[in-house]
């Protein structure tokens, strides 16, 4: 999905600052694939803040984190994160290729950056049933 400007979502996973909720967010969704197979489905939500462009940008098969940094010289230094095991639901299932109610890993994660008071946030959805997930944070 291509991203685009949208207002927070209601009972959003963390607390928004003033300034995150007036200006906006960028969202946007992926699906990834090892080997053909999907993997994880991840919805991305960014602060519209001095992101000139960002939602004309092509994400496919880029890196988010390198598309921050080249364009925007923005880098994570530090993150949060919760984990929750779940049962995927019908949505999710069909996006992943497995059967509902079959357990997922969801994480939702907090990125901070070097630019002050700017962070981004993402809710991932994994199936980790051919393949651990892996991250350096």
């Amino acid at each position: 999905m291509k991203p685009s400007l949208i207002t927070w979502p209601a009972n959003f996973m963390f607390t928004l600052s003033d300034q995150e909720i007036q200006a906006g967010c960028i969202y946007f969704e992926r699906l990834r694939l090892v080997n053909s197979v999907p993997f994880f489905y991840e919805r991305t939500f960014i602060p519209n803040i001095n992101l000139t462009r960002f939602v004309s940008r092509k994400l496919e098969n880029k890196s988010l984190f390198n598309t921050l940094h080249k364009y925007y010289q923005i880098e994570i230094i530090s993150g949060e994160q919760k984990l929750k095991a779940i049962r995927a639901d019908e949505t999710i299932a069909s996006l992943l290729n497995i059967t509902t109610g079959v357990p997922i890993l969801h994480l939702e994660r907090k990125h901070n950056t070097n630019r002050e008071q700017f962070r981004f946030y993402s809710s991932l959805f994994c199936n980790t049933e051919l393949y651990s997930l892996y991250v350096t944070f």
